[in-house]
């Protein structure tokens, strides 16, 4: 009896236990649903005050263009700063929601996770509106700085000034008489002095905003007031956040008519100056007009402006603390795309970590924070338009969407550690710098000394034109923009000489030997390596399209699309067996057996010939993808056809 008692007792308690322990659980999904919701809502109030303060940002900025004192304007960029600074904390408070949300997450049962999920969406939502808002306060903080410092320095107003601003001679907008030219110390080339041959560009206005200095006037700006400004003909540098069609542009002056427009955002360690002539090699050799959205230089840094600029890649890196010069480039691709222009950018160096950044911010607004939103199907129509060439670039990564063109020196550490180079996966290189849009141009044996750092203003080391320069490096390799993204190529060979002075007139300024042996099997290898990865990423854009055509009930598309898969596969295909007969040669040149049966395992190739094999098996890989999307594409186009 007493233990019939102890087991009741026993399941009495255990059944009290279950229902408490099922209560606690369900009051603890409660408290997490309703963790998850508040901290979206803390999300979303951080959003809505970021959007507040770029408000007040934006009028502050507007009051100050239009100050008539330098104390009012003073006045008016403080207010623009405080409200900068409070969308900085607004999106750190949402990046803090969203990151304890993700926290939760891996925590988070099976039962709580769809909750956790849906509050993680609408915070990062939050999130992506807060970015948006800080970096348009800081566009807006810039600008009125900027109109305060002028009138402080002597300039009277910032009316629009004339139709076309006087180039020669030139009205000074400071007090102070201006130094004698400064002459580019990097990426050197003849500094402007022509008016362009298009005075005005397509979609320009006839109002003028006034300058507030000429970069080419040394000191007369200091370079830390010019980041994010826009860069324009005679040297004339504009307030962060003009529109730049509204400047002349910088036009050919070699006689080349100007066919399209381009914006150039400069690399690290260049000054305006420095930009400027840049500006002047890409109208040239392009026959363009030329707009440049100036990166700044950290003169003024107390280690020198290397280290102060590649402080500034870090933090670009992160993407939490806004750039002048993304923002200025974010909001003129925006006003352009909006407006129906074209848009051609190039960069160099920082400037391609500025642009990532930059295209990241207008794809964010024009999904999330455009009024009213765009569907991800006009957003990536309007994103395709876009061109890009990047020349050293310093990003990792890229947003989907615009047409790329990367040129990547070997020698170059700064794109080899920082940037697209540092990939020895050609897929993932392929996808992060764009995917199917993307196309890859390797420099191995370019005239340059391996390290171009060692050449700067502080060491004066080098004679050599380093492999980071722009004018004479990365330019003399440039080829016109479709038939660079037509495809991938190895750009190897003689360099020609643009601007060297002394070797006017050369064919080239280096002439390096051809590789032999087993480098010249690996640098095929890792040529047909990158062309498999481009060929899958392109079979696996049109098999996804081939789906979506399929879901909608279009089987003439759906067929087409399967078609461009199976003739990206067939690319693949040609790849591989350019990586497979590149690996044999170089196992043959190191003494091995190409047929010993050690496959494309590289640990059974000598040292000299593994890079090959690695590139092989890579190859073969994305062959293998690529078939298997490509026969999905055409078993989507055959149920829809049926």
């Amino acid at each position: 009896m007493s233990t019939e008692i102890r087991s009741n007792r026993s399941s009495s308690s255990s059944g009290t236990n279950s229902t408490g322990q099922s209560e606690k659980s369900g009051r603890s999904e409660k408290s997490d649903r309703s963790s998850g919701s508040d901290r979206a809502e803390e999300a979303r109030k951080a959003a809505e005050e970021a959007r507040k303060a770029a408000e007040e940002a934006r009028k502050a900025a507007e009051a100050a263009l239009k100050a008539r004192t330098a104390a009012e304007a003073r006045r008016l960029a403080d207010q623009a700063k405080a409200a900068q600074g409070r969308a900085q904390v607004a999106q750190q408070r949402a990046q803090a929601s969203v990151d304890a949300l993700k926290r939760e997450l891996t925590t988070a049962t099976p039962a709580q996770r769809p909750a956790v999920e849906s509050s993680l969406r609408q915070a990062q939502k939050s999130l992506t509106e807060a970015k948006t808002s800080t970096l348009q306060a800081s566009a807006a903080s810039t600008q009125a700085s900027t109109a305060a410092r002028a009138l402080e320095q002597g300039q009277s107003s910032f009316t629009p000034g004339p139709t076309t601003p006087p180039v020669t001679p030139r009205p000074t907008p400071v007090a102070s008489s201006p130094s004698p030219t400064a002459t580019p110390t990097a990426n050197a080339s003849p500094t402007p002095t022509a008016t362009p041959t298009s005075a005005v560009a397509e979609g320009g206005t006839a109002s003028k905003p006034r300058p507030i200095g000429y970069v080419d006037q040394e000191g007369q700006v200091p370079e830390r007031q010019l980041d994010g400004a826009v860069i324009g003909a005679g040297g004339a540098a504009y307030a962060s956040g003009t529109d730049a069609y509204s400047t002349t542009p910088v036009g050919p002056t070699n006689g080349k008519p100007a066919t399209e427009t381009v914006i150039y955002v400069n690399g690290i360690q260049n000054t305006a100056n420095v930009q400027y002539g840049s500006m002047q090699t890409v109208a040239n050799e392009l026959g363009a007009n030329v707009y440049g959205i100036h990166n700044s230089t950290a003169e003024d840094h107390p280690l020198g402006s290397f280290v102060g600029d590649l402080v500034q890649c870090l933090t670009d890196k992160t993407g939490r603390v806004p750039n002048s010069a993304t923002s200025a480039l974010a909001l003129q691709v925006v006003k352009d795309l909006e407006a129906g222009r074209p848009v051609h950018l190039m960069a160099h160096s920082q400037g391609a970590l500025v642009t990532s950044n930059a295209l990241s911010a207008t794809k964010e607004y024009l999904l999330h924070e455009r009024q009213p939103p765009l569907s991800e199907a006009a957003v990536d129509k309007m994103m395709s338009r876009i061109k890009v060439e990047t020349f050293g670039g310093a990003a990792a990564s890229y947003p989907y969407g615009p047409q790329y063109v990367h040129y990547i020196n070997t020698f170059d550490t700064v794109p080899m550690n920082a940037g697209l180079g540092s990939y020895t996966d050609a897929y993932l290189r392929q996808m992060q710098g764009g995917g199917d849009r993307a196309t890859f141009h390797f420099i191995h044996d370019d005239p340059r000394t391996s390290n171009p750092l060692l050449q700067n203003n502080l060491t004066q080391i080098g004679e050599l034109i380093p492999a980071h320069d722009f004018n004479q490096g990365y330019m003399a390799h440039r080829m016109p923009f479709n038939e660079g993204h037509a495809s991938n190529a190895d750009l190897s060979g003689a360099s020609p000489v643009l601007n060297v002075p002394g070797h006017e007139g050369e064919a080239a300024y280096y002439s390096p030997a051809p590789p032999s042996g087993p480098e010249a099997a690996r640098r095929r290898a890792g040529q047909a390596e990158s062309d498999s990865a481009l060929a899958r990423a392109q079979a696996e854009a049109a098999a996804r399209e081939a789906r979506a055509a399929a879901a909608s009930g279009d089987p003439a598309r759906a067929a087409q699309a399967a078609a461009r898969a199976e003739q990206a596969a067939n690319r693949a295909v040609e790849a591989f067996q350019r990586a497979q007969e590149a690996a044999k040669d170089a196992l043959r040149e190191t003494g091995a057996d190409p047929a010993a049966g050690i496959g494309w395992v590289p640990g059974g190739a000598p040292p000299a010939a593994a890079g090959s094999v690695v590139n092989a098996a890579q190859a073969e890989r994305n062959m293998n993808e690529a078939l298997r999307v490509a026969r999905e594409a055409r078993e989507q186009a055959t149920r829809a056809a049926a």
